[in-house]
């Protein structure tokens, strides 16, 4: 339905790449489906042993969502196939009716993305079941456009240089280091030891002793004294 509406709506470059999109989704479903249940397996032996299938809680979930997948299908066939978009009459009467700009022929399109899909699922066979060593040669021919799609462009990588490492580094040296531990936890531990210190420095002067008080005494009334006969004196 959706390279249907695609060419009917015009843009003919879009279900045009949407068919090679079907293509490529033949092709790396199967390879994952060949590579997954075919050939030899790549598990170390210890761990092979205790493959198993998986229990019923999500077996039954994966059975009724294929079956569903395949209903709905059959529920929006093409225009003048057996009953036809049943469910696009369905929703007419809510979202309205879907008027293609360009009329084409819908079992036609239908048997183009069937056909692309199987060519996607052929190559999938051809390279991971009859010829599995040509895949590593095909690679290692390719070069450095192996590495490159290996890679993803590079998109990662230039992603992690130019956004992730700064933003590491912002956080790292200036937000954590000066912000949050030199400026906030200093100004916080800077005022809890400022009345610590002090409260142990006042703590040292109530020693207990009578004679202390009354050397301390002495010392502020001699220091009283002078101050006076000083005053006096000038």
């Amino acid at each position: 339905m959706i390279l249907d509406y695609t060419n009917n709506s015009g843009h003919v470059r879009l279900w045009l790449l949407a068919v090679l999109t079907a293509a490529l989704t033949g092709f790396y479903m199967f390879r994952l489906i060949f590579m997954t249940f075919h050939g030899e397996p790549r598990l170390e032996p210890e761990r092979l042993a205790h493959v198993h299938e998986s229990p019923p809680v999500m077996t039954v979930p994966l059975v009724i969502l294929a079956v569903l997948s395949i209903v709905g299908g059959w529920v929006a066939l093409p225009e003048g196939v057996l009953w036809g978009n049943a469910f696009g009459r369905f929703l007419a009467p809510v979202v309205g009716e879907f008027r293609p700009a360009i009329e084409t022929s819908a079992l036609g399109l239908s048997v183009v993305a069937t056909v692309a899909s199987m060519a996607g699922i052929a190559l999938a066979w051809l390279l991971y079941i009859r010829l599995p060593g040509l895949p590593m040669l095909l690679a290692y021919r390719a070069g450095a456009l192996y590495d490159l799609l290996l890679n993803k462009f590079f998109i990662d990588q230039l992603y992690d240089l130019i956004v992730t490492r700064p933003l590491f580094w912002i956080s790292t040296y200036v937000l954590f280091r000066t912000v949050d531990s030199f400026g906030i936890d200093g100004a916080v531990d800077g005022a809890g030891l400022t009345v610590e210190t002090g409260g142990e420095l006042a703590r040292r002067a109530e020693t207990g002793n009578v004679q202390s008080y009354a050397f301390v005494y002495l010392l502020g009334a001699v220091a009283i004294v002078a101050y006076y006969v000083y005053r006096v004196m000038h």
